[in-house]
């Protein structure tokens, strides 16, 4: 039988009615009838968990009911773990359901809190329970969200030569890494810009927290006649989650405007850009 389920059962008597001639034909007595419920029993994993929206802190999330929830609708509980355990802690949320789930809902709505810029592990399983007490739970149904990074913050910009520019900012919270553009804009052409329009390398030192190496990076310009540098800073794992970054980026053109863009990223989600303007010193 299954469990948490009513049965109405049937007992009926049959019987043989003698003759002193003949033996007659069966009949037969009068019902009992009873009904009964099954016990109840962990209900089924949830169908399916969907991730609605995602924002810096909070993630709105779907829950597909169980198949079978082999009891009365109790709660869920969303369990999370960040992938980097290093980055993040571990939690749950219980979501109460009793009150407010019907037989033909299907979808429940609600949101987690978690931190910005990380990938987590989200876990989430049903209870039923018929009293105070007595109570069981199901299976969990695993998802994997990521949290989008907040913006970085305090970003500066300095012309130190005609050539060379500063660029300093300062995480918010957790990010993978850092995308780094520079952008201008010219009208006239100049001797040194058509040097600039086949493909050729920059190279950028960039300083993290204690840590400095060199990565080359390509210059393109596109048809509306912008060089645009791009550059992608890895955090290291071991920063603080708040830390400040610098990077100097040079082989630039004297007396030009520059506009600096900044995001923090994860390997799934981008924060907002953070910009700054810069105009190269003169020669």
């Amino acid at each position: 039988l299954k469990p948490w389920t009513e049965y109405n059962i049937t007992l009926r008597r049959f019987y043989i009615a003698v003759d002193e001639e003949e033996i007659l034909p069966m009949k037969v007595g009068r019902a009992a009838t009873v009904t009964i419920r099954t016990n109840p029993s962990e209900p089924a994993a949830p169908k399916d968990v969907r991730l609605v929206l995602s924002e810096k802190k909070n993630l709105l999330l779907e829950i597909k009911s169980p198949e079978f929830w082999n009891g009365p609708p109790s709660k869920y509980r969303i369990r999370w773990e960040p992938k980097d355990r290093r980055r993040g802690s571990s939690g749950y949320r219980d979501i109460d359901i009793a009150s407010t789930w019907t037989p033909k809902q299907k979808w429940t709505t609600t949101n987690v809190t978690l931190e910005p810029g990380l990938q987590y592990k989200v876990f989430v399983s049903a209870q039923n329970s018929i009293s105070t007490g007595v109570s069981f739970w199901g299976p969990e149904y695993a998802n994997e969200v990521t949290t989008i990074p907040l913006d970085p913050v305090d970003l500066v910009a300095e012309s130190l030569t005609p050539t060379e520019v500063l660029i300093s900012w300062r995480s918010a919270g957790h990010s993978e890494y850092f995308q780094v553009s520079v952008i201008t804009s010219h009208i006239s052409p100049q001797p040194l810009v058509s040097q600039l329009n086949i493909n050729i390398y920059i190279r950028l030192r960039i300083y993290l927290t204690h840590i400095q190496y060199y990565s080359l990076f390509q210059i393109s310009s596109d048809s509306n006649g912008e060089e645009q540098f791009h550059a992608r800073v890895i955090v290291d794992s071991e920063q603080l989650a708040s830390s400040e970054q610098s990077l100097m980026v040079d082989d630039l053109l004297p007396s030009r405007n520059y506009t600096v863009k900044v995001l923090a990223c994860t390997s799934n989600e981008c924060s907002g850009k953070r910009t700054a303007k810069v105009t190269t010193k003169p020669t």
